[in-house]
């Protein structure tokens, strides 16, 4: 396996299930069928159509693995896939750690592969957002993300994994440094962007800063390219009533992985 190839790949919704199995690669995997549907570990070797998945290091884990079949695997992982396994793997922890009243109580081996997996996840994570903050991709293509400040966590979500699929990507808390004018550089961001991605909420609907950003944009290239906004709401509000004919993703609707594949699909077929 090579250690230096990032583990994220493009989500392509036109492939069988039977060529996903077929172009598995090492690495990192999430299980998406089974038992273990959710978990995230190593997929380090393979037995037919099964395949050996770690939970996370194995000195650490104590070589804790699973045999699972290759069509419940994929590499495909979102940030939002990493960050809520995180949180779930916390919290479950947490709880057994205090129904354990000696060191060699049954429940310790559970632990420690939990452990090992929460220590991988955490790591990848890490990975992510150190890829995403430090390195612009290569694509040509700009993804301006319009959002409320009080829904800094999604937007970094969904900037990141647009990212990581070779989007050029303008976020402020990537392109806003100490000593630069902020309005000067929104707009900047504005002028460049092929394409922007509201993110949608009742703070962003009280925010005056927000929809400045996007009645900017829609007023200038509305005529130029109609299709390039594209809203995502994110709680119980409703979009903008000049948006209001055009589609939306809505967040409690689709589940975050369905909608992050729903708006990649939408930005390759505007941005072709």
């Amino acid at each position: 396996m090579n250690e230096n190839k990032s583990f994220f790949v493009n989500v392509d919704n036109t492939r069988s299930s039977k060529e996903l199995v077929e172009e598995l690669d090492w690495g990192p995997i999430k299980v998406i069928k089974g038992k273990h549907k959710g978990r995230i570990g190593l997929y380090d070797d393979d037995e037919g159509a099964y395949g050996y998945v770690y939970w996370g290091d194995m000195v650490s884990t104590l070589d804790a693995y699973d045999r699972i079949p290759k069509r419940y695997l994929s590499n495909q992982i979102t940030t939002y896939d990493l960050v809520s396994r995180r949180e779930v793997l916390h919290n479950t922890i947490a709880r057994m750690r205090a129904s354990v009243d000696e060191y060699y109580d049954e429940n310790y081996r559970a632990i420690t592969e939990l452990y090992g997996e929460f220590m991988f996840v955490t790591e990848l994570l890490t990975k992510v957002y150190e890829e995403t903050f430090y390195y612009q991709s290569t694509g040509e293509k700009k993804i301006f993300i319009s959002h409320s400040s009080k829904d800094k966590d999604i937007s970094l979500w969904i900037a990141s994994d647009l990212k990581l699929s070779n989007y050029n990507v303008w976020l402020d808390r990537w392109e806003l440094f100490a000593g630069r004018s902020i309005s000067k550089e929104i707009s900047a961001g504005l002028e460049q962007a092929d394409a922007l991605v509201m993110i949608i909420s009742n703070s962003y609907m009280k925010s005056a800063f927000c929809n400045d950003e996007w009645e900017s944009y829609y007023m200038k290239y509305n005529c130029q390219k109609p299709n390039a906004i594209i809203p995502i709401i994110v709680d119980d509000c409703g979009p903008p009533a000049l948006l209001a004919a055009k589609k939306y993703l809505r967040l409690k609707d689709l589940g975050y992985n369905e909608m992050i594949s729903e708006l990649r699909r939408a930005l390759s077929h505007l941005l072709s």
